[in-house]
């Protein structure tokens, strides 16, 4: 605001007639008003599944992990004729530095948990693995965009790992 104070002074100087006292508050009222901050709670909908509760918001960390972790649980991975889960700990290391990239794919799950070659997600093609995002798996959204954004901006510092909790 000083620099405005000192603008119309610099005006007024110069003899401008629109450098008024009156036109000064005028402008500073407007330049300067900042509407208070609105919670968006009311904005929330209800949950369908339990009416009590309100829904989660899309891009929450909370919301992100529990949608990576039921993909996890739900991931078949095949070797020759043999179908299996992952283990609990594999999920782990799936886990670890959750939200580093927005986006998870086959290919960095694979690198994660050192899965040889001979060995595919079911219903994945090779060729596909570094393209698709196994949590979200259609569209241009990321698994864990929120989390990324949100670690880039308070820092990977603050976010704690699994092995550290």
């Amino acid at each position: 605001m000083s620099e405005a104070a000192a603008l119309f002074r610099a005006q007024a100087r110069l003899q401008a007639d629109h450098a008024t006292t009156a036109f000064e508050q005028e402008f500073i009222k407007a330049a300067f008003f900042q509407r208070p901050l609105q919670d968006s709670e009311h904005m929330v909908g209800r949950c369908p599944f339990e009416l009590d509760q309100k829904r989660s918001p899309k891009r929450g960390y909370s919301y992100e992990r529990f949608r990576c972790l039921c993909r996890l649980r739900n991931l078949t991975l095949v070797e020759g004729s043999e179908t299996r889960a992952l283990s609990a700990s594999e999920m782990n290391v799936a886990m670890l530095d959750f939200g580093a990239d927005a986006k998870f794919t086959y290919a960095v799950l694979r690198e994660k948990l050192a899965l040889p070659a001979s060995i595919s997600f079911a219903g994945v093609a090779i060729g596909e693995e570094k393209r698709l995002d196994f949590v979200v798996r259609s569209g241009a959204a990321a698994a864990a965009a929120g989390t990324h954004k949100l670690r880039s901006l308070i820092g990977a510092a603050l976010v704690p790992t699994i092995s550290e909790r």
